[in-house]
């Protein structure tokens, strides 16, 4: 990992050092879910080290596949991917906040933490634009949203986006 990196990573763990015991105090919703979405905005400016790629979706494979058949190669036609996190800001924010407000967490433990949250996949733009709507129902559906992250850790991830969009179009008209 760069330098760069790495700096940015204990800054992080600095400031929600700092941050965990006001966080741990706060009730209202609204207000941690600021806090969480700010964390986890810097979680995304760690980047997407090369050594945290997990998958490529299907329509991610077609799209590489088509752009070398024009002639691109390989690393210009990655380059027109879209890194995505696995665990989406918000919630990668919210599961740290959560985790360091109820612990004593050295520095080493936080950035075992880290990593799971900046994990990523190559996904095509339109996958991406597609699951942005609803990240913000997370915080009213916390115990969903776990079970929808472990879902993108399976073997079947493509198809994980597809359930997370029909359970929040349910979540419309119930």
């Amino acid at each position: 990992m760069s330098k760069t990196k790495k700096q940015k990573m204990e800054l992080l763990y600095r400031i929600c050092k700092a941050l965990s015991p006001l966080y741990g105090e706060i009730e209202e919703e609204k207000v941690r879910g600021q806090i969480s979405t700010m964390l986890g905005a810097q979680i995304f400016y760690i980047g997407c080290p090369a050594d945290s790629f997990q998958k490529i979706s299907v329509a991610a494979k077609e799209e590489l596949a088509a752009w070398q058949a024009e002639g691109l190669s390989k690393a210009k036609a990655l380059q027109k991917l879209t890194k995505e996190h696995q665990t989406p800001r918000k919630i990668g924010g919210m599961q740290l906040m959560e985790y360091m407000a109820g612990h004593q967490v050295s520095y080493e433990e936080f950035e075992s933490k880290l990593h799971t949250y900046i994990e990523w996949n190559y996904v095509t733009k339109q996958e991406n634009n597609n699951l942005k709507p609803f990240h913000r129902h997370v915080f009213w559906h916390g115990a969903v949203a776990d079970y929808i992250i472990a879902f993108f850790n399976q073997a079947e991830w493509p198809v994980a986006p597809y359930f997370v969009q029909v359970y929040f179009v349910l979540l419309k008209y119930f």
